[in-house]
């Protein structure tokens, strides 16, 4: 039997593997449910020739009618060998995988188009479990708009004053109506340990994570940044949330049954067999996907920057190399003469570059994961320990800065004797001041700088003597005592920063190599401004990882996702930092 390329990609995407040949094609046809298996046959007409199939159908043509890719027809001879015929290919020439992989791409790109269109049609007076049905079944545009203007006028008016011709409201329970995609997410976030008034779906990284179509859980971050919401959406969120209990607790197999019905696909009897089709499902990937993302994004925002408040964030469009100018402080204003004309200010540009660098890592769970209950493929914590090690990328970088001591523009070193940033003293009270006093006097065209030093940077080793020197109210016994009175200037008038880093050293993940540390070094740094260390992130993405999903290659039945952190870091300038290396 002969399969168009359209047909054998709409079985793909129901499931049956992409490699599959003719013989199991055919087995897996019988498994379909009459709305697929009617389906598939109109495929196979529009794949014909001469016909043009009806416009609006997403399985030949997208949304605005456009013609797909060439139809494509594969058959087989008796050597098993392929034959392929397209209209705008060369017989035998395009593999039958390839002619699938066309197709499915084409698929990908006409569902994003009518997804983005439901979301932008899907108001708060459409029905959520109505948005649900069209985006799980790709409704095509005219069948959205028919169907969401009908929800708008059969919509019951609501009941006034509550008098004597008021019914009382009935609540009714039905499964369909309450195993809702959101009921389902939020039950695997429960299973997890995530409830959903969690204060994590408040920040700017869920925010940005959950807004993603394969999430699609944008309702947890509405409603829990807008709990004086009320209406139909606020009605849904306490069903969801209700019903999420009574999910939490179910396997992993029942969540793959459920995708399917919600998908509107046929439940196959066979275990495996359920479980492989609703791999393959979108439904499936918004149930698990925010649970995977929120796990990673707890984990990522749960471990200690140490860098914060002395270096600067900052938000790049792409991975283009950008360039951050500092204009040096001008000769300032000039005393003008009368009926004088005054000197123009003269800045010189000094750039700095770097850009954007992408750091990923992955974990997998597959139909034996599924099967055995186990959500989390090599280990429970596996989430977890990528969101720890996207968020160790950051302190990373950033050391390895203070330790690599790099070139800037000048050709010299970061901390160098002629940036005046490099000392040899030990941490102490003089070493202090003297570091202070460095930074606070620099001059630039005979004007001062005003780079104040505000934190003080140490290894773990020094970590007791800097806050012995800072918090301490008075000092005891200090150089020519009899003649200096006890008071401490330096009581608290710097944060204290210490990291293991500065001991044992650090891999710098932008080049791999290692820079040793030192426990008897420190460093100062002014508050960050244009000056500092910058940290550049992805915009759009709440400076914070992003979770992809993709499915398993080969013979293996699972899905996977992949966490992207677009990060860099560049030191800007030397003089609102210090360095004291002592001798010996």
């Amino acid at each position: 039997m002969a399969f168009a390329a359209a047909q054998l990609s709409y079985l793909v995407d129901l499931g049956m593997r992409p490699d599959a040949d003719d013989a199991v094609a055919e087995e897996f046809v019988r498994t379909l449910n009459p709305d697929e298996e009617a389906a598939f046959h109109r495929i196979a007409s529009e794949s014909e020739p001469g016909d043009g199939g009806e416009e609006g159908d997403d399985l030949q043509r997208d949304d605005a009618g456009n013609d797909a890719e060439g139809d494509q027809t594969i058959t087989r001879d008796a050597a098993g060998g392929d034959n392929s015929s397209a209209s705008d290919t060369t017989p035998g020439d395009t593999d039958i995988q390839e002619l699938v992989r066309r197709e499915l791409d084409n698929r990908d790109r006409v569902r994003q188009e009518r997804l983005a269109f439901i979301r932008e049609q899907a108001g708060d007076d459409i029905p959520r479990d109505l948005v649900e049905r069209a985006m799980a079944e790709e409704w095509p545009q005219e069948r959205v708009s028919r169907e969401f203007l009908s929800a708008v006028r059969t919509r019951p008016a609501a009941v006034q004053g509550g008098g004597a011709g008021s019914a009382p409201a009935a609540h009714t329970r039905s499964h369909e109506g309450n195993c809702t995609l959101g009921a389902l997410q939020g039950g695997i976030l429960l299973r997890e340990g995530i409830e959903l008034d969690d204060e994590l779906f408040r920040t700017p990284a869920a925010n940005a994570v959950l807004r993603r179509e394969n999430v699609r859980g944008s309702w947890l971050h509405r409603m829990a940044t807008a709990g004086d919401r009320s209406g139909g959406e606020l009605d849904q969120f306490h069903r969801d949330r209700d019903e999420a209990h009574r999910w939490s607790s179910r396997s992993l197999v029942d969540i793959c049954r459920e995708a399917l019905r919600i998908s509107r696909r046929n439940v196959p009897i066979d275990q495996d067999d359920m479980v492989r089709r609703a791999l393959s499902t979108v439904a499936l990937d918004a149930i698990f996907s925010p649970s995977v993302n929120m796990q990673i994004i707890a984990a990522y925002l749960g471990v200690q920057d140490t860098t914060n408040g002395w270096v600067r964030p900052a938000e790049l469009r792409d991975f283009k190399k950008v360039e951050r100018g500092r204009l040096t402080k001008a000769s300032g204003l000039k005393k003008l003469a009368r009926g004088g004309t005054p000197n123009p200010i003269e800045f010189s540009d000094e750039v700095e570059e770097y850009k954007l660098a992408r750091y990923a890592g992955k974990f997998e769970v597959s139909e034996e994961d599924i099967i055995d209950d186990s959500f989390g493929g090599l280990s429970e914590h596996t989430p977890s320990e990528l969101g720890e090690m996207a968020a160790e990328i950051r302190p990373n970088l950033v050391y390895s800065i203070l330790l690599g001591n790099p070139d800037m523009r000048d050709a010299k070193a970061l901390f160098h004797a002629d940036h005046g940033n490099l000392f040899d003293v030990a941490l102490g009270v003089a070493g202090l001041d003297a570091m202070k006093v460095a930074m606070r006097t620099q001059r630039e065209n005979g004007r001062h700088i005003r780079n104040a030093m505000r934190f003080l940077i140490v290894p773990e080793a020094l970590d007791f003597t800097a806050r012995q020197l800072i918090s301490s109210a008075e000092l005891r016994n200090p150089a020519g005592a009899g003649a200096e009175g006890t008071a401490n200037p330096h009581q608290n008038r710097f944060t204290i920063v210490s990291d293991p880093r500065l001991d044992n050293g650090v891999e710098d993940p932008d080049t791999g190599e290692f820079h040793a540390g030192s426990d008897t070094q420190f460093f100062g740094a002014a508050a960050a401004g244009s000056n500092s260390i910058e940290v550049g992130y992805r915009r759009g993405t709440g400076r914070a990882p992003r979770m992809s999903t993709y499915l398993l290659p080969g013979d293996r039945y699972g899905m996977g996702w992949k966490c992207d952190l677009d990060i860099a870091a560049k030191a800007i300038d030397w003089r609102s930092y210090g360095k004291s290396v002592p001798a010996g």
